[in-house]
């Protein structure tokens, strides 16, 4: 993509030869086939490893057919995770150092100052690519593949800038103090804004939510969550299908004697789904996206509460049908889904306490930066129980 030159007058610099427009831009999202791919370059250092680890898990598998002993089994799953954690931790660590230098950190700050990206992605490509531009000029890099898109650029601004200027614990430079009030002051310019948009009903006319869509809402979570629903249905196959297998050869295969360990994965599968679902989602619904959702309230405040939440729906299911990556055009079912996931999220009713809940750490909001529009919005919705 980029290559070094041996004298300054040979090259210009690469961060003023990128142009501002999104058009413009070329990040490893647009030079990779994936993020799977992206993500096996940047650890292609630490794959090395993985000889090792075929190696002594070619001899567990052995030991487990030998043996007929479980425990080989378990050390198989657990050599897997060890090395994932172990590998994710190295490269993490490494990565996340680069902003520990001061240089990096100030010109991140300097870039975020004059390209002022709010919650627009497009913005946060640009500063994505001149990030990645000086970061591989610098020498901080080995290659210009830091940031995969203005999203990872975006999330890794909140991680080392944003969240810790909102902890109180934390001591903050300069530059992060000049780069988080300079994002805050454009996301007050945008909510001002949105205090003069005002939805007219005909907008919502000929929009239909899932719940005019589909019979029931377990075709609709079918269609919402086939990823889900495909895998499921994948491990109760392969459960089925080894249990007939053991009902044909009987107990020649003594290590196969063990298919209640598959038993308990895919009943340990089926009873995680719902969660995963609801992670998956949360996954979705990043900053930008919560503030849109902020942005539709505002539009239709003025409206009933039983046409405001179904029209809340259907603007955001048309905004999140229209993400690069993992577009979800039915990802409210109607407006009581809707109203609940709103509530949800921006922690507008009490939490019930939980046996689990005694052992949480107190922490933060995870959007501290939109908290002074989620308190305005909850004045609102406060004022109307009166």
């Amino acid at each position: 993509m980029y290559e070094k030159q041996g004298t300054d007058v040979e090259t210009a610099s690469l961060t003023d030869d990128i142009e501002l427009e999104a058009g413009g831009v070329t990040l490893p999202r647009d030079v990779f086939r994936n993020r799977f791919t992206y993500v096996f370059y940047m650890m292609k250092n630490y794959m090395l490893l993985m000889p090792l680890v075929v190696v002594v898990q070619t001899v567990l598998s052995e030991l487990t057919l030998s043996k007929s002993n479980i425990y080989f089994y378990w050390g198989e799953y657990l050599l897997y995770f060890v090395f994932i954690q172990i590998l994710f931790y190295w490269c993490g660590k490494k990565l996340r150092s680069v902003f520990q230098s001061e240089a990096n950190a100030t010109h991140f700050s300097q870039t975020v100052q004059s390209i002022s990206p709010e919650c627009s992605i497009e913005k946060w490509d640009v500063v994505a690519a001149k990030m990645n531009a000086f970061l591989y000029e610098s020498g901080a890099l080995k290659s210009p593949y830091y940031f995969y898109d203005g999203s990872v650029c975006f999330a890794n601004f909140r991680y080392h800038f944003v969240l810790p200027y909102y902890n109180p614990d934390t001591t903050n430079t300069s530059a992060c103090e000049d780069a988080v009030k300079s994002y805050q002051e454009s996301l007050d310019e945008i909510w001002r804004e949105y205090h003069d948009v005002v939805a007219t009903p005909a907008e919502n006319m000929n929009v239909m939510l899932p719940r005019d869509q589909f019979r029931c809402k377990f075709t609709y979570f079918c269609k919402e969550s086939r990823t889900l629903v495909a895998l499921g249905l994948f491990l109760i196959v392969i459960d089925a299908a080894l249990h007939v297998f053991l009902y044909y050869t009987g107990s020649r295969l003594d290590f196969l004697k063990y298919s209640w360990f598959v038993d308990l994965e895919v009943l340990g599968f089926l009873c995680f789904s719902p969660w995963l679902h609801r992670s998956f989602k949360d996954c979705k619904m990043t900053i930008c996206n919560r503030m849109a959702f902020l942005k539709a309230f505002m539009r239709h405040r003025n409206e009933n509460a039983l046409q405001r939440w179904d029209h809340i729906a259907e603007d955001m299911n048309e905004a999140l049908s229209t993400c690069t990556e993992n577009p979800s055009p039915y990802f409210f079912y109607d407006g009581a889904a809707c109203n609940a996931y709103f509530k949800r999220i921006f922690s507008l009713e009490p939490k019930k306490a939980s046996f689990l809940s005694r052992f949480k750490r107190p922490t933060g909001s995870v959007n501290p930066e939109l908290e002074p529009y989620v308190q305005e919005v909850k004045a609102i919705l406060e004022k109307e129980q009166l």
